[in-house]
């Protein structure tokens, strides 16, 4: 019964599960829109969306951090095995998926490096399933450890 509710967050992320080969760039905006669709969802909750009804894509990054009950050291963890360092803050790492998802959208862009992008979208990913099991009840304690073993 709830299935409307969060289809338009579940669905994108989820269906990355299960689509092997394709492009970065694809993965990469799937988890930006379960992020975009996730940082509505909690800005119509907490009445931050614009005289618009929207905000901007960090803006709803923003959002998500702020609401989360829980550590995001994963999320900012970053890839060791292929050199890719981890983000030192939240901002730095917003700012950082929000340009390489730009870099997926847009032809105007500069194309995303593809193992910068799958770390960052692997932890974007990682931050809505944080979201999204705290929402249905995961104790903190018991998700703070599934989070390290997912990375």
């Amino acid at each position: 019964e709830e299935r409307a509710e969060w289809s338009r967050i579940v669905g994108p992320l989820s269906s990355t599960r299960y689509q092997r080969g394709g492009a970065i760039e694809v993965y990469l905006m799937q988890v930006g829109v379960a992020i975009e669709a996730l940082g509505y969802k909690v800005a119509e909750r907490n009445g931050t969306l614009n005289s618009r009804g929207q905000l901007s894509f960090p803006q709803y990054l923003r959002r998500i951090h702020d609401s989360l009950d829980c550590s995001i050291a994963t999320v900012l963890s970053g890839d060791v095995d292929n050199n890719v360092k981890a983000f030192t803050n939240f901002d730095e790492w917003a700012d950082a998926f929000n340009n390489l998802y730009k870099g997926a959208k847009h032809a105007d862009q500069q194309p995303p490096d593809p193992v910068r992008a799958w770390v960052i979208a692997s932890s974007g990913a990682l931050l809505v399933r944080l979201w999204l099991a705290r929402e249905f009840g995961v104790p903190r304690d018991r998700l703070e450890q599934s989070a390290e073993y997912a990375r």
